[in-house]
């Protein structure tokens, strides 16, 4: 991502961007209620943003990677900061798997199950 500023400097930026969406969403709009499918969409929310922050607190070096993190409909965007790209894919691989294991055994899913 390249950003120009008034004085025509380019200033390069890397960095990681991870995607997460909730697997057969578009299935579960189907079959459930709006009230259901909102509820599963805000749960996910909560538990991406809270599996970010958690997993960030505990890599201290990484607490101010994330550079952006936004919530869209059934998906959640993270944007890392790359000072160092393999320590950048790391985390983003950790975190997903996090990100995984929590939606997992969350309210929605549990009471799914």
């Amino acid at each position: 991502m390249t950003v120009t500023g008034k004085s025509r400097r380019k200033k390069t930026v890397e960095a990681v961007i991870v995607i997460a969406d909730i697997e057969n969403s578009s299935q579960i709009a189907e079959t459930t209620t709006p009230n259901i499918y909102n509820g599963m969409i805000r749960e996910y929310h909560r538990v991406a943003s809270r599996a970010v922050d958690e997993y960030s607190r505990t890599i201290s070096a990484m607490e101010e990677a994330v550079l952006y993190k936004r919530a869209i409909g059934d998906e959640v965007i993270i944007i890392l900061n790359s000072r160092n790209i393999r320590n950048s894919v790391n985390f983003a691989l950790n975190l997903a798997v996090l990100l995984e294991v929590e939606w997992a055994r969350s309210r929605f899913n549990v009471n799914r199950m």
